[in-house]
């Protein structure tokens, strides 16, 4: 029988004692992941779970109302246009002319496009397109309407789109600088006529100015009527006639209004550059 030195006992006994050593180190670093892995696992499922939570929190949170959108409108949103009572003006055989006014109360708000119609006797008419600046008591009118002065009309307003417009804003304050003067009216060869003059010391120029002309006698409105100046240059003090086609008895005032949209830019002419009139013609 072959016998085994001390020297290879103790190799023997090494290589034993090391595989034991790196067999348990093996175990302990396997055992050691598994502890990181579960409470890495463990951690990741908590940060999970408490987003979860908070996630659900943040939804529920959202669907709360913070914002007082009836305050806001109620503070902010302007108030309808008012209507005043219309008045029917007879003009001739089963014809009518028509005044009215339209009130914008805002200070803030211009009705840039306001759609209105004629509602007689209960029957709606063609709707109509005017505008009503910040403020503004503006008449409307219809000419030649078939009718007579018992007739049941009423202006009714169907919609209304605004533009919100600053305190100072310099385009509201260019009707201030328009003047009307030096009226003078009567009745000649069976015609009623009105003359005066417009001075535009706004600075601007302008394609067109309307001009709106009511007649009174006492407190009655007794004639309306409609006219249109064109190529109005700054600074130019231009003269008018206004004509109705027949005599106006007891007139005891006129009133000639100006009717710009001082917000639709196409009405102004340009600034330092030669005039071209929109129909082709150099001036």
């Amino acid at each position: 029988m072959e016998t085994i030195s001390d020297k290879e006992l103790k190799i023997a006994s090494y290589f034993v004692n090391t595989r034991i050593f790196w067999h348990r180190l093996a175990i302990f670093l396997l055992f050691f992941a598994d502890v990181v892995l579960i409470y890495s696992v463990s951690l990741k499922f908590l940060f999970y779970w408490g987003g979860a939570m908070a996630h659900d929190k943040l939804i529920r949170e959202l669907q709360n109302d913070y914002v007082n959108l009836t305050a806001i409108h109620s503070t902010y949103q302007g108030s309808p246009l008012r209507v005043s009572e219309v008045k029917k003006i007879s003009a001739g055989v089963d014809q009518i002319d028509i005044i009215t006014e339209v009130i914008n109360p805002n200070t803030r708000l211009f009705a840039k496009e306001v759609e209105y119609r004629l509602v007689q006797d209960g029957i709606p008419q063609e709707v109509e397109r005017t505008f009503v600046l910040a403020g503004q008591r503006k008449s409307l009118f219809a000419f030649g309407v078939q009718g007579s002065v018992n007739s049941d009309i009423q202006l009714e307003i169907v919609n209304t789109r605004w533009q919100r417009i600053g305190d100072n804003n310099i385009r509201h304050k260019i009707l201030s600088n328009m003047e009307v003067g030096d009226l003078k009216w009567g009745n000649s060869g069976g015609d009623f006529e009105i003359s005066g003059a417009i001075s535009n010391g706004s600075g601007r120029g302008f394609w067109n100015i309307g001009l709106l002309a009511i007649i009174r006698s006492g407190p009655e409105i007794v004639g309306v009527n409609y006219t249109t100046l064109f190529k109005v240059e700054p600074n130019e003090v231009r003269e008018f006639v206004i004509n109705w086609p027949y005599d106006i008895s007891r007139v005891t005032s006129v009133t000639v209004l100006p009717d710009v949209n001082v917000y639709d830019d196409s009405i102004f002419m340009p600034l330092f550059t030669r005039i071209i009139d929109p129909s082709g013609i150099d001036q």
